[in-house]
C-alpha cells in the first residue's frame, strides 16, 4: 500500500481544501475530512474527488500514530 510522505502533507491539505471540504483536527492525533453543509446533490461528486485524492497520496496512519 502506498504511504503518504511527511513532505506531501501540505499539498494533501491544499487539495482537500480546494474541494470545499474542511479538515478538522480532533485532539492531538485525529482529524476528519468533510463538511456537513454540502448539499445532498453535490456529495457524490465530492466523495469521488476525496477518494481520488486519498488514492493519490496513500495511507496517512503512520505519521499520525508516531507523534
Amino acid at each position: 500500500m502506498k504511504r503518504m510522505r511527511e513532505k506531501d502533507i501540505p499539498a494533501f491539505v491544499q487539495e482537500v481544501a480546494a474541494t470545499g471540504c474542511d479538515i478538522c483536527a480532533i485532539g492531538a492525533g485525529l482529524y476528519v475530512l468533510g463538511d456537513v453543509d454540502v448539499p445532498r446533490g453535490k456529495r457524490r461528486g465530492l466523495y469521488k474527488k476525496l477518494r481520488e485524492i486519498d488514492a493519490r497520496y496513500g495511507s496517512r496512519d503512520h505519521p499520525r500514530h508516531t507523534r
